[in-house]
């Protein structure tokens, strides 16, 4: 019999060679070795310019998914290729995405052990698989060449309690397919993956200081009857200017359903005048794209264009009526909203039939909405034609408006460029906020009303008081209204205020109307 001793050594080397093997042969991680980065960049320096894809994978707690957002450069453009290769229109956070993982400093390096991963909640969003811990998941930006390899890329992670309460951006990261994990000061604020995010919902380019003219044509087409006439619940006009937004007319049908002006109630008027929440801010989460032969007719738009173009577009709810305005002029299932601004642009937005498929916020339906810009010529009026036909201050002024029109025919160009390609895919809500349902019980005819429709002679002195201010504008200042660098997400202004600085254009208080109404009893009592 074998003594203990002999049974003991013979066991020992057993588990010496079975402990051998696993270590040879167990796939265990490669081994990293990482410099000290601590105060140093994370990345090697790169040129934002040489950035040619944007790509983000960020979790979604409540859909428990992985949602993903790619931008593509072409040319000039950053497309949206899931999108239908829409054209993004913020410039200002594709700056910030391009250079974000520049100059990127290590503050701390926190650990190398990948058990950690879950800690810090820098799991790769690539990795993630349904059932997993999803707070665990980090949002990935990875930057890419023309080529399409890496240019840069990082996961972010959570961010440290004290960091959070003292409102730093401090964040715990990791480079993919590497074990350390950091600490650097990151906005992962810029980090979205929403269609939303990455587009300008200022549609109709408005500015925030260009006086001028809203006119809404609420009315509806039945899609059912052969004959499709429009049916009018109301029109309304508005002028704003300074960033405040007053009703000037409101018309409805009366007897013999012939629109006739109304007196709304203060109620009505300021529903009707909170247009300007909305109208510089009009949110698309979707888009359809018109055919090559129609988008091209709407780049450059001729009165000789081939009605048959416009055929199919009944089944998106635009009939085409005509040619007005140096533009394409329809009518449309849900009404119409039209601007004029000082400088004699005129943007009209058509309501179409409800959209179907269409990508769904909270759970809400869309409509079709198309966009063309012409010319409003009633906007510069035509100075008085003196005796002397060569008298050189008429001249001068005839000269001076006919400037006008020309710069106003080329920012008409550029909106309608940015528009041609697209159906705008816009919630029912959105809608209603650009074109409110009243109760029509709260109007009453205009009592003293000469005859029916708008009264010409405020909306004639409106337009010379625009027409004036405008003046002082050279075309080259007044060519490009958009706002160039709209804070995402911002929070809206309380009505009443004095300018709106991202395209929106706001109600006029009562106060300030009363205000005003005061300081008129004082000058006719002088």
């Amino acid at each position: 019999m074998k003594s203990p001793f002999v049974k003991t050594a013979f066991l020992a080397i057993i588990a010496a060679l079975v402990s051998g093997a696993a270590a040879t042969f167990y796939p265990w991680p490669e081994a990293v070795v990482e410099s000290d980065l601590v105060g140093n960049t994370l990345f090697e320096e790169y040129d934002a310019s040489s950035v040619r894809a944007i790509r983000i994978e960020k979790f979604n707690e409540d859909k428990q998914i992985v949602e993903r957002m790619v931008l593509e450069r072409s040319g000039e453009k950053w497309i949206i290729p899931g999108m239908k290769k829409f054209v993004s229109t913020a410039p200002t956070s594709i700056a910030l995405t391009t250079k974000a993982l520049n100059e990127l400093t290590v503050l701390e390096e926190v650990t190398k052990d990948q058990q950690e991963f879950i800690t810090y909640g820098v799991v790769d969003p690539s990795d993630f698989k349904p059932g997993a811990v999803g707070n665990s998941v980090g949002s990935k930006l990875t930057l890419q060449d023309r080529k399409g390899r890496d240019i840069a890329s990082l996961i972010v992670g959570a961010t440290r309690k004290n960091d959070l309460q003292q409102g730093t951006k401090s964040h715990f990261v990791r480079v993919p397919g590497q074990p350390a994990i950091y600490r650097v000061d990151f906005d992962k604020d810029i980090l979205k993956t929403g269609f939303t995010n990455w587009v300008d919902a200022n549609l109709l380019m408005l500015s925030g200081t260009l006086p001028g003219f809203i006119t809404i044509d609420n009315y509806r087409i039945d899609k059912q009857e052969t004959a499709a006439t429009p049916k009018t619940s109301y029109r309304s006009k508005l002028v704003f200017k300074d960033g405040r937004i007053s009703m000037l007319s409101f018309d409805s049908p009366g007897e013999g359903g012939q629109l006739q002006t109304m007196e709304p109630s203060n109620e009505l008027k300021n529903q009707v005048e909170l247009i300007g929440n909305q109208i510089g801010k009009i949110r698309f989460p979707d888009v359809a794209k018109k055919p090559s032969k129609l988008a091209k007719a709407f780049k450059k738009p001729l009165s000789s264009a081939d009605d048959s173009l416009f055929t199919k577009l009944k089944e998106k709810g635009f009939i085409k009526k005509g040619f007005e305005n140096e533009t394409f002029d329809f009518d449309s299932f849900g009404g119409e909203l039209s601007v004029s601004t000082a400088d004699a642009v005129k943007t009209t937005l058509y309501i179409g039939d409800v959209a179907p498929n269409a990508i769904s916020e909270g759970g809400r339906l869309s409509r079709y909405v198309l966009i063309c810009a012409g010319i409003d010529e009633s906007v510069l009026v035509l100075p008085e034609k003196p005796d002397d036909p060569n008298d050189k201050e008429y001249l001068r002024l005839v000269q001076q408006r006919d400037l006008a029109l020309k710069a106003a025919r080329v920012r008409a160009s550029e909106i309608n460029q940015r528009h041609a390609d697209w159906f705008y895919l816009v919630p029912e809500n959105i809608i209603e906020g650009i074109r409110p349902p009243v109760d029509m019980r709260k109007v009453k005819p205009k009592v003293n009303a000469d005859e029916p429709g708008t009264d010409p002679s405020k909306t004639e002195k409106a337009a010379g008081a625009m027409a004036d201010e405008a003046k002082t504008e050279t075309p080259a200042e007044t060519e490009d209204q958009t706002p160039a660098a709209q804070p995402e997400d911002s929070k809206e202004k309380e009505q009443g205020t004095s300018e709106s600085d991202d395209g929106n254009v706001k109600p006029e208080s009562e106060e300030a109307k009363s205000e005003e109404a005061e300081s008129g009893k004082s000058k006719s009592g002088n």
